[in-house]
């Protein structure tokens, strides 16, 4: 899935996906630059749980090197 989104929507996911409710106040924040790459991965472990990885957060260059999946690598 691909969104495009403000850079408050990026920061809104990451509150969502690290289970951090909209109401409480953060002691860090988040910088997004124009144009820039955040990338969330569903990940599941062999116990059959799930959990949300930050895999790279407002990239800007090296696009290229990013491969979506491991079926894909070679």
């Amino acid at each position: 899935m691909l969104v495009i989104a403000h850079g408050e929507t990026v920061e809104a996911t990451h509150r969502l996906l690290m289970g951090v409710p909209a109401v409480t106040p953060l002691s860090y924040g988040f910088s997004v630059a124009h144009a820039s790459l955040t990338w969330w991965s569903h990940r599941w472990s062999s116990a059959g749980s799930s959990r949300w990885s930050l895999v790279l957060h407002g990239a800007t260059d090296g696009f290229h090197t990013i491969l979506p999946s491991r079926e894909n690598r070679s």
